[in-house]
């Protein structure tokens, strides 16, 4: 398992979630035990196999070893301890309710700790970038010998550093270092990730047929707990599926380049990897070199009143907008169908002082055409609609010549404003009603509840 922050949804990208490469710095890895002389024998069995498998050159000098499984626990405890002692503006508790307001967090979670409880649980291994280790999570079995799942997850992370001595990951790092700087209309935090979590599926897959034999490959595909481990579509909660989407839609984007020339089209992807999660979700369409449109989000600070800041601006994307409508349904295709199409799309996040009561969320997004445009805001109203019930209906409004359709909705804690014109979608939801009609003047200039009430502009 790769570190990564999890920013799948910009609105996740203050959690400071951490995993094995983006440790903080005041929190070292619990020092790992280095395996038996017979088991490290074992692991480099695994180790060649792996690097034969997946056509890269084995890395040979790293640290390799175990931790128990409450040392991993106690570690992630840490960070989430530490993340929050040293969070003073109160950003973690913004993008909480960032997260609720997006149907993503149930009131009352913390994301990073919800993340971070999830990772100390169920890791069972990892590489870390950070400091050349690879360690293993001793879960206290008396067989001291690796078993079949064992050499899987091994040939995983050693697949980890064959990419990490293979590739330029200084260059990677500052694709997406300039992403967040720039605030740029790409989401290589997140596909680089598939990429990488991908690719190692991959190569493991090729592993097991090298160890086992095609036969036995199959036979284990077919078993339910592999079928789930690898073909997963993390029908969960949203954090769970923005946990699994590197994993998931990785392996499929790797699969398709690797069926198109070989581990040698995977390796060029390094060098150009893919800029959107749409490209991951569609490998044709990073093939194809197909890129969103452009967007630019204005600062609404000002425009919000005194005391507002902005606290995140980044992409939303086609991921994003599945995971979003998914929230609201059990039709994953569905869901899938209504975010393809996806043409472009940000959020920005405002926060009045470190207020976590006083969020605004400034959603745009763009359609390749009209159908797929309505098609969105058909499946945005019902998802709407799903939040509230008969004193909570949404208010709907379409212009007469049928350009321009608006949705106004008012719940116990959270207060939409969202509408569809010449393809683009724009909203903006909030905690408090008194924030939302400040939101609405300043996105929507002349449109107010009461014209809405009237039934005019």
């Amino acid at each position: 398992m790769r570190a990564r922050t999890l920013v799948s949804m910009l609105i996740l990208a203050g959690l400071v979630a951490v995993s094995c490469r983006d440790a903080a710095p005041s929190v070292p890895l619990p020092p790992a035990t280095p395996f038996a002389p017979e088991v490290m024998a074992e692991v480099h069995e695994v180790r060649d196999l792996a690097a034969q498998a997946r056509g890269l050159e084995p890395a040979v000098n790293i640290a390799e070893g175990s931790i128990t499984r409450d040392q991993l626990k106690s570690y992630y405890d840490e960070v989430a301890d530490v993340a929050h002692e040293s969070d003073s503006d109160g950003e973690l508790a913004v993008m909480n309710t960032a997260m609720r307001l997006m149907q993503m967090l149930d009131p009352g979670e913390d994301a990073l700790q919800e993340y971070t409880s999830d990772l100390g649980t169920d890791v069972i291994g990892f590489y870390s970038f950070e400091d050349d280790e690879l360690v293993m999570v001793d879960d206290g079995g008396s067989d001291s010998s690796l078993d079949l799942y064992d050499g899987l997850a091994l040939a995983h992370e050693y697949v980890h550093s064959f990419q990490d001595a293979s590739f330029d990951f200084d260059r990677l790092g500052d694709l997406q270092e300039k992403e967040e700087e720039d605030k740029l209309n790409t989401e290589y935090s997140v596909t680089i990730d598939a990429l990488m979590e991908g690719d190692a599926q991959a190569a493991s897959i090729d592993y097991l047929g090298l160890s086992l034999g095609a036969d036995a490959v199959d036979e284990w595909l077919d078993n339910g707990v592999a079928e789930a481990s690898i073909q997963d579509d993390g029908s969960g909660s949203a954090l769970d599926r923005m946990t699994i989407f590197p994993y998931s839609e990785g392996l499929r984007f790797v699969l398709y380049l690797w069926l198109k020339g070989g581990w040698e089209e995977v390796d060029k992807a390094y060098a150009d990897p893919p800029k959107t999660t749409e490209q991951i979700m569609h490998p044709d369409r990073y093939v194809a070199g197909d890129e969103p449109l452009g967007l630019k989000l204005p600062d609404l600070s000002d425009e919000l009143g005194d005391g507002w800041k902005q606290t995140d601006d980044g992409v939303f994307g086609e991921f994003d907008v599945y995971n979003y409508i998914r929230t609201g349904t059990d039709d994953d295709l569905n869901a899938r169908s209504v975010a393809d199409g996806w043409n472009g799309g940000r959020m920005a996040v405002y926060a009045h002082g470190s207020d976590s009561e006083r969020v605004v969320l400034h959603l745009v997004l763009s359609w390749d055409n009209d159908d797929e445009a309505n098609e969105f805001y058909s499946a945005f109203q019902l998802h709407v609609q799903s939040l509230g019930d008969a004193q909570h209906a949404p208010l709907l409004w379409t212009s007469q010549d049928m350009q321009t359709q608006r949705l106004l909705w008012d719940g116990e804690s959270e207060h939409i404003y969202g509408w569809m014109e010449d393809r683009i979608f724009r909203a903006v939801f909030t905690v408090q009603q008194a924030d939302l009609e400040q939101a609405m003047s300043a996105v929507a200039p002349g449109v107010t509840r009461e014209t809405m009430l009237a039934g005019i502009e």
